[in-house]
């Protein structure tokens, strides 16, 4: 597609991505392709989002954004225009939650794509080995041991808005959908 930007690793005989920016794009990708999808806890994304300013409008340049943010929000508003449909920069956060999971959820339904949801929150050395049995890499249990030693828990941290929780979310369709796709 000439309107997204490959950023693909070579691994060996393997080739990789690792870009929130795909998901429009997993319909396309050749049977036997592996979807990894990470996800957080939804209010934690929400917390991270803003306290960056993820959606601030008007938008607020910052050390934690992209150089070229504006036209990530751009390519948002193309693919899931109802993010934007709220003012309240809270209810574009939790709509987005929604909107970009459940497009990567769809490519599991009817397709030849292994694809497997998991939280970060629950990374161990079970969801570790089925990840890299899914892709297909060798690894041996000491390999496997530092990996889950050495990675700290806290890479790529930045700013949160800690006021922000369950309690605090607006009623309303927005955090419902959630709440339904958070339990899922």
């Amino acid at each position: 597609n000439e309107e997204a930007v490959s950023t693909l690793q070579h691994y060996g005989e393997m080739e990789g991505d690792s870009s929130f920016l795909a998901a429009p794009y997993l319909s396309t990708f050749p049977p036997g392709t592996v979807v990894l999808h990470q996800v957080r806890h939804p209010v934690a994304v929400i917390r991270s989002h803003m306290g960056i300013h993820f959606f601030s409008d008007p938008y607020e340049p910052s050390e934690f954004l992209a150089f070229n943010h504006p036209d990530i929000l751009t390519f948002i508003a193309r693919h899931a225009p109802a993010v934007f449909r709220d003012e309240n920069e809270v209810a574009t956060c939790m709509r987005y939650w929604v909107a970009w999971n459940s497009m990567i959820q769809q490519v599991e339904a009817g397709s030849e794509i292994a694809y497997l949801r998991y939280r970060i929150e629950d990374m161990d050395e079970s969801l570790l080995r089925r990840i890299l049995d899914l892709i297909r890499v060798n690894y041996s249990d000491e390999d496997l041991q530092n990996v889950l030693q050495d990675v700290p828990r806290s890479v790529n941290r930045r700013p949160r808005n800690e006021s922000i929780s369950w309690a605090t979310l607006p009623d309303g369709d927005a955090k419902r959908a959630v709440e339904e796709l958070g339990s899922s």
